[in-house]
C-alpha cells in the first residue's frame, strides 16, 4: 500500500472522528467530544507527516513540543500558527483521557464549546487544505472535501468558519 493510499485511509478516519466529536460536543458530551476531536487532528497531523516523510514516528497529542518538530524543514511548519495554542493544549488533555488508568493525578478541564468546536471547525478545514494526495493518478477528494461540496449539515451546522460568521462578535 503506498503512503498516498496509508494517508487517505487516516484522513477518512480522521473524518468520522471530527464528525462524531462536534456532535458529542454540540450535545454536552464534552470530555468524549475532546477524545475524538483529539483523534481527528492527530490522525490528520500523522498522515500529513506519512506524506511529507514517510513515517509519523509514534508522535502522539500528548507530546505537542515533539510534534511540532516533526514538521521542522517539511515547509508545513506554518500550520500550527493557525491554531490557537490552548486548543493544543487542549487536544493534549484529550489525548491523556483516552488513556484514563495512565493518569496519576486529579485532572480537571473547562472550556467554552463553541470556541472548541469553532477551533476544531477551523483547524480541520486548514489541515484538509493542505492535503494533497493522489490515487491511482488521480487527486484524492476527501470525505471532508465532499461534505464540504455537498452542504452536508454534519459539518454546516454552528460552523463559524464555513457559514463565514465572525467568531469574535457571536457569544
Amino acid at each position: 500500500m503506498t503512503n498516498d493510499k496509508k494517508a487517505i485511509d487516516l484522513i477518512t478516519s480522521a473524518f468520522d472522528d471530527y464528525i462524531s466529536g462536534r456532535f458529542l460536543l454540540s450535545n454536552n458530551y464534552s470530555i468524549n467530544g475532546v477524545i475524538l476531536s483529539s483523534l481527528a487532528i492527530e490522525k490528520y497531523l500523522k498522515a500529513m507527516l506519512l506524506i511529507l516523510n514517510g513515517d509519523f514516528k509514534k508522535l502522539h497529542l500528548d507530546n505537542i513540543p515533539k510534534l511540532i518538530q516533526a514538521f521542522d524543514n517539511t515547509g508545513y511548519e506554518v500550520i500550527f500558527k493557525y491554531v490557537d495554542p490552548r486548543f493544543l493544549e487542549l487536544l493534549s488533555l484529550g489525548y491523556k483521557f483516552r488513556y484514563y488508568d495512565n493518569i496519576k493525578d486529579k485532572q480537571t478541564i473547562g472550556f467554552a464549546t463553541n470556541q472548541v468546536i469553532a477551533e476544531l471547525d477551523y483547524f480541520i478545514a486548514v489541515l484538509d487544505q493542505l492535503v494533497l494526495l493522489n490515487i491511482d493518478g488521480k487527486p484524492a477528494v476527501t470525505q471532508y472535501r465532499r461534505a464540504v461540496n455537498e452542504n452536508d449539515p454534519r459539518i454546516y451546522d454552528n460552523n463559524f468558519f464555513l457559514n463565514k460568521i465572525d467568531k469574535t462578535i457571536v457569544r
